[in-house]
Protein backbone atom coordinates (compact mmCIF):
# COMPACT_ATOMS: atom_id res chain seq x y z
CA UNK A 1 0.00 0.00 0.00
CA UNK A 2 1.24 3.15 -1.20
CA UNK A 3 0.68 6.27 1.27
CA UNK A 4 0.00 9.87 0.32
CA UNK A 5 2.17 12.42 1.36
CA UNK A 6 -0.58 15.82 2.15
CA UNK A 7 0.72 18.11 -0.55
CA UNK A 8 -2.15 21.09 1.20
CA UNK A 9 -2.61 22.37 4.25
CA UNK A 10 -6.32 23.94 5.30
CA UNK A 11 -5.55 26.02 8.49
CA UNK A 12 -9.57 27.24 9.44
CA UNK A 13 -9.72 31.04 10.83
CA UNK A 14 -10.24 30.48 14.75
CA UNK A 15 -6.67 28.33 14.62
CA UNK A 16 -5.26 31.55 13.30
CA UNK A 17 -6.74 33.99 15.67
CA UNK A 18 -6.28 31.41 19.08
CA UNK A 19 -2.38 31.69 17.42
CA UNK A 20 -2.47 35.21 17.22
CA UNK A 21 -4.15 35.69 20.60
CA UNK A 22 -1.68 33.13 22.44
CA UNK A 23 1.09 34.82 21.13
CA UNK A 24 0.29 38.57 22.06
CA UNK A 25 -1.13 37.49 25.56
CA UNK A 26 2.03 36.01 26.32
CA UNK A 27 5.14 36.64 24.54
CA UNK A 28 4.49 40.63 22.28
CA UNK A 29 7.55 42.95 22.88
CA UNK A 30 10.07 39.97 23.75
CA UNK A 31 12.33 37.22 22.63
CA UNK A 32 10.17 34.40 24.63
CA UNK A 33 8.76 31.63 22.32
CA UNK A 34 5.12 30.21 22.35
CA UNK A 35 4.12 26.82 22.06
CA UNK A 36 0.99 25.01 21.09
CA UNK A 37 -1.20 22.15 19.53
CA UNK A 38 -2.53 22.13 16.34
CA UNK A 39 -5.17 19.55 15.85
CA UNK A 40 -7.16 18.31 12.88
CA UNK A 41 -7.38 15.06 10.17
CA UNK A 42 -5.48 14.15 6.85
CA UNK A 43 -8.25 13.68 4.21
CA UNK A 44 -5.97 12.08 1.07
CA UNK A 45 -3.22 14.83 0.06
CA UNK A 46 -4.86 17.60 2.23
CA UNK A 47 -4.14 18.33 6.08
CA UNK A 48 -7.58 19.84 7.84
CA UNK A 49 -6.68 21.94 10.77
CA UNK A 50 -9.86 22.84 12.94
CA UNK A 51 -8.64 23.23 16.42
CA UNK A 52 -5.79 24.14 17.87
CA UNK A 53 -4.79 25.27 21.82
CA UNK A 54 -2.15 26.73 24.24
CA UNK A 55 0.29 24.99 26.15
CA UNK A 56 1.97 26.78 29.31
CA UNK A 57 5.68 26.40 28.39
CA UNK A 58 9.07 27.93 30.16
CA UNK A 59 12.69 28.30 28.90
CA UNK A 60 15.91 28.01 31.11
CA UNK A 61 17.04 31.36 30.93
CA UNK A 62 20.32 30.05 30.78
CA UNK A 63 19.87 27.36 28.38
CA UNK A 64 17.49 27.54 25.85
CA UNK A 65 17.58 23.89 24.75
CA UNK A 66 15.68 23.31 28.33
CA UNK A 67 12.15 24.36 28.60
CA UNK A 68 9.41 22.66 30.64
CA UNK A 69 6.31 21.56 29.34
CA UNK A 70 2.89 20.61 31.52
CA UNK A 71 2.02 17.54 30.42
CA UNK A 72 -0.53 16.97 32.75
CA UNK A 73 -2.60 20.41 31.21
CA UNK A 74 -1.43 18.65 27.64
CA UNK A 75 -3.00 15.76 28.11
CA UNK A 76 -6.43 16.91 29.78
CA UNK A 77 -6.79 19.66 27.03
CA UNK A 78 -6.14 16.91 24.10
CA UNK A 79 -8.87 14.34 26.24
CA UNK A 80 -11.17 17.32 25.68
CA UNK A 81 -10.98 17.57 22.49
CA UNK A 82 -11.76 14.24 21.68
CA UNK A 83 -14.94 14.62 23.23
CA UNK A 84 -15.87 17.32 21.34
CA UNK A 85 -14.70 15.74 18.37
CA UNK A 86 -16.65 13.03 19.34
CA UNK A 87 -19.95 15.10 19.75
CA UNK A 88 -19.50 16.44 16.51
CA UNK A 89 -19.01 12.93 15.01
CA UNK A 90 -22.19 12.23 16.80
CA UNK A 91 -23.70 15.28 15.00
CA UNK A 92 -22.54 14.40 11.32
CA UNK A 93 -23.94 11.02 11.85
CA UNK A 94 -27.45 12.29 12.93
CA UNK A 95 -27.33 14.70 10.03
CA UNK A 96 -27.03 12.07 7.49
CA UNK A 97 -29.33 10.30 9.26
CA UNK A 98 -31.96 12.82 8.76
CA UNK A 99 -30.75 13.40 5.36
CA UNK A 100 -31.42 9.92 4.59
CA UNK A 101 -34.99 9.91 5.87
CA UNK A 102 -35.47 12.91 3.95
CA UNK A 103 -34.51 10.97 0.89
CA UNK A 104 -36.79 8.29 1.59
CA UNK A 105 -33.61 5.90 1.54
CA UNK A 106 -34.74 5.15 5.49
CA UNK A 107 -38.01 4.98 7.33
CA UNK A 108 -39.20 7.32 9.68
CA UNK A 109 -38.28 6.60 13.20
CA UNK A 110 -41.36 8.16 14.94
CA UNK A 111 -39.46 8.51 18.20
CA UNK A 112 -37.10 10.69 16.84
CA UNK A 113 -39.59 12.80 15.08
CA UNK A 114 -41.28 13.75 18.40
CA UNK A 115 -37.99 14.88 19.82
CA UNK A 116 -37.68 17.21 17.03
CA UNK A 117 -40.83 18.85 17.38
CA UNK A 118 -40.39 19.20 21.29
CA UNK A 119 -36.87 21.25 20.69
CA UNK A 120 -38.90 23.32 17.77
CA UNK A 121 -41.53 23.81 19.92
CA UNK A 122 -39.08 25.87 22.66
CA UNK A 123 -37.66 27.56 20.04
CA UNK A 124 -39.35 31.48 20.37
CA UNK A 125 -41.34 32.68 18.00
CA UNK A 126 -39.70 35.32 15.79
CA UNK A 127 -42.54 36.37 13.89
CA UNK A 128 -43.24 38.11 16.73
CA UNK A 129 -42.14 41.69 17.15
CA UNK A 130 -41.80 41.83 20.81
CA UNK A 131 -39.80 38.64 20.75
CA UNK A 132 -37.47 40.20 18.16
CA UNK A 133 -36.92 43.37 20.05
CA UNK A 134 -36.38 41.69 23.32
CA UNK A 135 -33.64 40.00 21.59
CA UNK A 136 -32.17 43.04 20.51
CA UNK A 137 -32.16 45.15 23.60
CA UNK A 138 -28.46 45.90 24.59
CA UNK A 139 -27.74 45.31 28.19
CA UNK A 140 -24.83 46.43 30.57
CA UNK A 141 -23.83 42.75 30.87
CA UNK A 142 -22.94 43.01 26.82
CA UNK A 143 -21.25 46.05 27.04
CA UNK A 144 -19.68 44.91 30.44
CA UNK A 145 -17.06 42.77 28.21
CA UNK A 146 -16.39 45.97 26.03
CA UNK A 147 -15.72 47.66 29.42
CA UNK A 148 -12.94 45.01 30.48
CA UNK A 149 -11.90 44.77 26.93
CA UNK A 150 -10.93 48.18 26.46
CA UNK A 151 -9.91 48.97 30.34
CA UNK A 152 -6.38 49.54 29.86
CA UNK A 153 -6.72 51.76 26.86
CA UNK A 154 -9.36 53.88 29.34
CA UNK A 155 -6.38 53.95 32.27
CA UNK A 156 -4.90 57.44 32.30
CA UNK A 157 -2.65 58.68 35.07
CA UNK A 158 -3.05 62.12 36.32
CA UNK A 159 -0.37 64.37 37.90
CA UNK A 160 -0.32 62.88 41.49
CA UNK A 161 0.31 59.48 40.45
CA UNK A 162 -3.66 58.10 40.88
CA UNK A 163 -4.94 56.11 38.33
CA UNK A 164 -8.13 57.79 36.98
CA UNK A 165 -10.22 56.34 34.45
CA UNK A 166 -12.88 57.50 32.79
CA UNK A 167 -15.86 56.69 30.02
CA UNK A 168 -19.16 56.81 29.75
CA UNK A 169 -21.43 53.40 30.70
CA UNK A 170 -24.86 53.70 28.60
CA UNK A 171 -28.14 53.24 31.19
CA UNK A 172 -31.11 51.56 30.36
CA UNK A 173 -33.92 54.28 31.03
CA UNK A 174 -37.07 53.19 32.41
CA UNK A 175 -38.69 53.04 28.93
CA UNK A 176 -35.59 50.71 27.95
CA UNK A 177 -34.44 53.05 25.36
CA UNK A 178 -31.22 53.22 26.67
CA UNK A 179 -30.90 56.44 25.51
CA UNK A 180 -29.85 58.25 29.29
CA UNK A 181 -25.89 57.60 29.47
CA UNK A 182 -23.99 57.64 32.69
CA UNK A 183 -20.52 59.20 33.69
CA UNK A 184 -18.09 57.60 35.46
CA UNK A 185 -14.86 58.91 37.40
CA UNK A 186 -13.52 56.73 39.62
CA UNK A 187 -9.79 57.90 41.47
CA UNK A 188 -7.79 54.79 42.29
CA UNK A 189 -5.20 55.44 44.73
Amino acid sequence: MVEVLPTKVVVHPLVLLSVVDHFFRVARNTNKRVVGVLLGQVNGDTVNVANSYALPFEEDEKDSSVWFLDHNYHEAMYDMCKKVNGLHNRLADIHAYLGKVAAGTLPVNHAILYNLQDMFNLLPNLEKKETVAGFAVSTNDELLVNKITNREEEKKQDGSGALVETGSVPVVGADGSGADKKSVVEAKK
